[in-house]
């Protein structure tokens, strides 16, 4: 019974290892296209070099590896002071992008729906929170399908963890679908 067990885990996390790994070497954050009904920007009242973006209604949001997520709201927080020379890492300026009600991206063959996103480019971590669902459907050899819903999950996209978090009410729920993927089912043998 306990190997059924490292077995379901193991591939929960093979599988989830393809959700959040770049399918390409570009930064997601060299270049970010935005677009909205509204927009405002505004200098932050405690820190003149960091500005706020916010965009409301119909944001849609289209990221250098092809990625795309839409929300209702969207915020980011940059700082403008110059950090340091080194192009590689120019999105260290970028310090938070918040998604905020019916956030929805996609990456691929990856679908998140979440009530909130919170993505940090620095240290490279996202946070989801509220009605989580994530999704990837078969694409490839390698890709398990599979959805998980949960009401908190943690992506550190640098070592390709994610944890989900549940609760009372709303427990982490996974469906795995086997069908079509021999390799992980045993086979059950029949009786002459």
């Amino acid at each position: 019974m306990k190997f059924k067990h490292l077995k379901l885990f193991i591939i929960l996390n093979f599988c989830f290892l393809f959700l959040i790994k770049p399918s390409n070497n570009k930064n997601p954050f060299s270049e970010i296209k935005i677009t909205s009904k509204r927009a405002v920007c505004q200098k932050d009242k405690a820190n003149k070099s960091v500005f706020n973006f916010t965009y409301i209604d119909n944001v849609e949001i289209n990221f250098a590896d092809g990625s795309f997520a839409k929300a209702d709201k969207l915020s980011i927080k940059i700082n403008t002071k110059k950090i340091n020379n080194n192009e590689k890492n120019k999105t260290e300026n970028i310090k938070k992008i918040t998604l905020n009600k019916n956030v929805f991206l996609k990456r691929e063959n990856r679908i998140i729906k979440t009530d909130k996103a919170e993505i940090f480019p620095t240290t490279k971590i996202c946070k989801l929170s509220g009605n989580i669902k994530i999704e990837q459907t078969k694409k490839s050899e390698k890709d398990l399908p599979i959805i998980t819903e949960c009401q908190n999950a943690h992506l550190d996209l640098v070592t390709e963890k994610i944890n989900f978090f549940g609760n009372k009410n709303k427990p982490v729920n996974s469906i795995i679908k086997l069908e079509g993927h021999p390799g992980l089912v045993k086979k059950k043998k029949r009786k002459g």
